[in-house]
């Protein structure tokens, strides 16, 4: 922690956003996402993306603030209009919570074309139950297959029960 408090007070804002996970998280700290939160803001006043994703999951969960799905929303969008995939994940459930299913895979395919395994499973859903798209199995197995070999457990269990239903057989991964 040394270190990273003599970096952050030096206004680098890697160092600030890193004392926030260790306060957020209970690393080597008391958990304390009030003092998590100061942290990120520092390095958000520098546009850390990573940290304004964490306000906003901050917002997003309640923890050490009032929980306001808005306020979250402005953080979220803020990371990722850097291109932060964590937040365009976010915001796409978001959306998907409001059932609003076009504007939540619109986000969710920005976070999957960078890679992202979580969206890339999330647009696959999408395909396979008609959210916002028309209903597309071979458009749902593709990007499940995309997060599956990442290593996206519900991705492979979906293909696996896709197999099964389909072929009426199982298939190991």
């Amino acid at each position: 922690m040394k270190w990273y408090l003599l970096a952050a007070n030096q206004d680098y804002d890697a160092a600030q956003y890193y004392i926030g996970v260790l306060y957020d998280n209970g690393y080597g700290v008391p958990q304390n996402y009030g003092e998590a939160l100061k942290w990120y803001l520092k390095a958000a006043d520098n546009g850390y993306a990573a940290a304004e994703n964490n306000i906003g999951n901050l917002y997003y969960s309640g923890y050490g603030v009032p929980q306001n799905y808005e306020e979250a929303l402005q953080w979220y969008l803020k990371a990722a209009n850097q291109g932060n995939g964590d937040a365009q994940c976010a915001i796409g459930t978001l959306y998907d919570e409001g059932h609003n299913y076009e504007e939540a895979l619109k986000w969710y395919l920005l976070a999957a074309e960078q890679g992202y395994a979580a969206a890339q499973y999330l647009v696959g859903v999408h395909h396979a139950k008609g959210y916002g798209v028309v209903q597309n199995y071979e458009e749902a197995l593709k990007w499940h297959l995309l997060a599956a070999d990442q290593g996206d457990a519900t991705a492979q269990l979906w293909i696996e029960d896709h197999y099964a239903k389909v072929y009426g057989v199982n298939q190991t991964l």
